[in-house]
């Protein structure tokens, strides 16, 4: 749904994160966990709706950004079967 190159693509050979939205569960694909950590979570910037899939933001303590997905956003866009936009390049 991103369209990111070398992505994995191969459920066999990713992580599955299970998530639930209103009583709709689903499956997420992942190339891998990074970790876990505490976050302040801060809005995105008008302009940036429910159509990147993300619902806010944090900064890194090493300074990089790392975008909050949006659950209800991202089943609706997969049911729609559209391709997220790759307009959120911090």
């Amino acid at each position: 749904m991103f369209g990111i190159s070398g992505a994995v693509e191969d459920p066999t050979q990713a992580l599955l994160l299970m998530v639930e939205h209103e009583g709709e569960v689903c499956a997420l694909l992942a190339d891998a966990l990074l970790g876990q950590q505490q976050l302040v979570i801060k809005s995105l910037p008008a302009g940036v709706g429910k159509e990147s899939g993300a619902s806010g933001a944090a900064i890194l303590g090493d300074g990089r950004i790392s975008l909050i997905l949006d659950v209800a956003s991202i089943l609706l866009l997969a049911r729609g079967g559209r391709r997220m936009e790759r307009s959120l390049s911090w």
